[in-house]
């Protein structure tokens, strides 16, 4: 069907009725994302707000930053040795460690 056929006659009134809805559903789409937006781009201020602060703590500005970073550094290091432990789980090298999580 081509666009001048749908333009013609009672067609007209269908294609208003569709745009209208359309555009119904496309407001109320956006009254219910637009709240949901705001609290999420709330949420992820006070987020960043909260690491701005930690990285300003102590006597020199930028010591707060050095120390979540060794914290940081320090959990991916402990991550980084109980996956190595556990590889070894089920081989001749197994520790005692393995005992933990079985066998």
């Amino acid at each position: 069907m081509q666009i001048d056929q749908l333009l013609q006659g009672a067609n007209i009134y269908v294609l208003l009725g569709v745009c209208c809805a359309g555009l119904c559903v496309i407001g109320l789409v956006l009254a219910i994302v637009a709240p949901l937006l705001d609290i999420v781009t709330g949420v992820l201020g006070m987020v960043l707000d909260l690491a701005s602060t930690l990285f300003s703590v102590g006597p020199i500005p930028g010591c707060g930053c050095a120390l979540v970073l060794a914290v940081i550094a320090g959990v991916l290091t402990v991550g980084a040795l109980v996956t190595s432990i556990l590889s070894t789980c089920g081989t001749a090298q197994a520790t005692n460690f393995c005992s933990l999580f079985g066998r």
